[in-house]
């Protein structure tokens, strides 16, 4: 009788391509991808990281562990506050410590402020009026600059802008 020593090296998960992300700012967004691990046995955890500089989220996962291979799909939703391009990338890992990686760009356009200015103003020449004008932006993290303009042919005059910004929109007005 003779005995040996066998190792058995564990079998990095895989994730399919990923797809690209469009969308806009203050839109919600859904990453979902596929994967597959030929160690039918191994559960999974997946964490996906949208670029922003937070920590990353963990995903759902829905797997089947059956021979000769776990299969799953992962899903991640993130709602981005500005515009641009993000590198999103994403993680899975099996329970031994494997790990597969990729990434893929979310494309989120700008959308621009509703803005309210109210009632029409009538004065008396050479009374100075206040004008208010209120703005709701669904990219919170956006900020903003205005002008008032009188339609008398005088040159745009700056408006002074008070804004706050917290999820899910920035609000403001232009005095």
């Amino acid at each position: 009788r003779e005995l040996t020593t066998v190792h058995v090296a564990n079998s990095l998960p895989e994730l399919d391509e990923l797809p690209q992300l469009m969308g806009n700012e203050g839109e919600e967004i859904e990453l979902t991808a596929t994967f597959s691990d030929i160690a039918w046995l191994d559960s999974h955890l997946a964490f996906v990281d949208f670029g922003v500089g937070t920590l990353p989220e963990i995903a759902e996962l829905k797997e089947i562990n059956e021979a000769p291979a776990t299969t799953g799909q992962l899903t991640a939703k993130h709602t981005y506050c500005d515009n641009g391009i993000f590198i999103v990338t994403v993680i899975l890992k099996d329970q031994q410590g494997g790990e597969a990686r990729k990434e893929t760009q979310a494309m989120i356009e700008n959308v621009p402020p509703v803005v309210e200015v109210g009632e029409d103003v009538f004065s008396h020449p050479c009374v100075p009026i206040r004008f208010e004008g209120y703005f709701e932006d669904i990219g919170w993290c956006d900020t903003h600059i205005g002008t008032w303009d009188f339609g008398d042919c005088s040159p745009l005059f700056p408006a002074t802008i008070e804004e706050t910004h917290e999820a899910p929109k920035a609000i403001g007005y232009a005095i």
